[in-house]
């Protein structure tokens, strides 16, 4: 989330870069010049257009590049920093070109207006402006590339200062050809504006650098970290924190193990965990010795995977469960057979996730088999019940929540974390506890043998071990987050959530997951193969 006064900020220095001089400003001057305001207004749209073209381009390649390169941000503000000296520069010499054009009336209009001005040419020139880089990698925020709902704010920000400014610049050409008392101001204007723009090329600079040297990457779960954490880690540490998501496991391992993005700290659920210390993805730690290893409750200083917690700490743990629209289907919805034989009230609406764990698990214990069962009787059931199942479904898609919230979907494979915001928004919801038996997930924060931030990456791990620092991101994501005392600083609403007070014949029922034996994983991706074909 962005707050009231980073999107003021933002404005501020939008405003000042679309106000300095560049190919597109030069070209609505000269239209300024050459037809008056009321003539020249409508190419403000054809710049509106080339910089909404160029903003979307550049912030999604950026975004994509950071995933392998974390520091092309940095490098981009250096080079903005430049960039922003030479605009400066520019707009003090254009300021002096004006006092001398102010006072010599006769070589005005034609030194400035140049050739006749359309609104290809503007669109074109506004397309390929530098100032676009500079805004995508410096004054917009990241968010807004993985986030439509922050990328649209952002577009109607920029549009709405966007227009007054290109407006300002045709008017500005006006008054050079029409009006003699208001030319000898402009000069000033111009030079103040340039004074300013050199103040912001040394805040890049030493932004730039700044955290070029102590910054952090974090892989994580789509919508699985506060963003009001990594504020406060900031406020604390002066330490930024750029966040890239992923949708599975597998794309995690693959993106890390494959070299096809960089980080340091990584959340890694435990099941997969076995496969990243295999792979001598990760740092050993001393989680013992972070003073605040003591808050997180007993029963999870261990885990299956990790049994010393040599690599890593509790990111949070939950269950899966069943999650139904109760206004379309009433019934008994504590069992899997609503995902795998559905009622007809809500064929054509399912969502199953994109786990397929956690999908052929469902199946696995609906025909009364156990975890990582690989009876090939068994799983002839599983295939055939998976295969005949999939015609009631709408979509096998990870994250669902806005998507069961708006009704789209009506019911769904989940976790309880997300249904619990789901039905934050939508009373309808509610969530259940298949009795044939579920999965409890635990997901880990680890570090990368190849971070370059170890120290920095160990401070955060300490940092999420605080309480008050637990329940803010847990407030967020909607999971338990395994830290002693983090309860007592979550949100009322919280604290009371069915889908959080788990009973206990359901815990006692449901197994943690894990990393199945090669042989059942062979055979469960053979029928994940078929599902996803068909």
């Amino acid at each position: 989330m962005v707050t009231l006064n980073e999107w003021l900020i933002m404005a501020f220095y939008i405003a000042l870069i679309l106000i300095t001089p560049g190919p597109t400003n030069t070209l609505l001057l000269s239209a300024g010049l050459q037809r008056g305001l009321n003539k020249s207004f409508h190419f403000v749209f054809a710049e509106a257009i080339g910089y909404i073209l160029a903003i979307s381009i550049w912030g999604f390649f950026l975004l994509s590049l950071a995933k392998i390169f974390p520091s092309i941000y940095q490098i981009a503000k250096l080079l903005s920093s430049i960039y922003v000296l030479w605009l400066a520069f520019k707009l003090w010499m254009l300021s002096l070109k004006m006092d001398y054009l102010t006072s010599h009336d006769s070589s005005l209009v034609k030194p400035l207006s140049g050739k006749n001005t359309n609104f290809v040419d503007i669109t074109i020139a506004t397309l390929l402006n530098p100032k676009s880089i500079l805004f995508v990698s410096t004054i917009i925020p990241i968010s807004a590339f993985n986030s439509v709902n922050v990328f649209l704010s952002s577009i109607i920000i920029f549009l709405m200062i966007l227009i007054p400014i290109g407006s300002l610049w045709i008017f500005l050409g006006n008054i050079i050809n029409s009006n003699k008392y208001l030319r000898k101001y402009i000069g000033v204007f111009l030079r103040m504006a340039s004074t300013i723009l050199i103040l912001f090329s040394f805040l890049l600079v030493y932004s730039g650098i700044a955290k070029a040297e102590n910054s952090l990457t974090l892989y994580n779960w789509q919508s699985y970290t506060s963003p009001e954490l990594l504020k406060k880690f900031k406020k604390e540490y002066n330490i930024d924190i750029l966040l890239l998501e992923y949708k599975s496991n597998e794309e995690a391992l693959d993106g890390i193990q494959n070299g096809k993005l960089d980080a340091d700290i990584v959340v890694v659920s435990d099941n997969f965990l076995p496969h990243w210390i295999t792979a001598g993805l990760l740092k050993p730690i001393n989680v013992n010795s972070l003073s605040n290893f003591k808050n997180i409750a007993h029963s999870w200083q261990r885990s299956s995977s990790d049994i010393k917690r040599n690599y890593g700490i509790p990111w949070s743990w939950g269950i899966v469960g069943i999650a139904v629209h109760t206004d379309t289907f009433n019934g008994d919805a504590n069992t899997w057979k609503i995902i795998l034989e559905p009622p007809k009230e809500l064929s054509g609406t399912i969502n199953v996730g994109s786990d397929m764990n956690e999908l052929i698990y469902a199946a696995i214990r609906y025909h009364g088999g156990k975890i990582c069962d690989s009876h090939p009787e068994l799983l002839e059931k599983v295939r055939n019940t998976l295969l005949e199942a999939k015609k009631h479904w709408a979509a096998m898609d990870y994250g669902s929540v806005y998507m069961m919230a708006s009704g789209k979907f009506k019911a769904s494979i989940d976790w309880n974390g997300a249904a619990m915001r789901q039905r934050k928004i939508n009373p309808h919801i509610q969530f259940s506890f298949p009795r044939e038996g579920t999965l409890i997930f635990r997901d880990n924060l680890v570090i990368l043998k190849k971070s370059k931030n170890y120290e920095s990456a160990k401070l955060f791990l300490n940092f999420i071990m605080q309480p008050e620092n637990a329940a803010l991101n847990s407030a967020f994501h909607g999971y338990d987050s395994a830290i002693e005392g983090a309860n007592t600083y979550l949100p009322s609403w919280m604290q009371n959530a069915p889908e959080l007070n788990i009973p206990e014949q359901v815990l006692r029922n449901s197994d943690y997951s894990i990393d199945c034996p090669f042989f059942a994983r062979e055979k469960y991706i053979d029928i994940w193969q078929q599902l996803l074909e068909r």
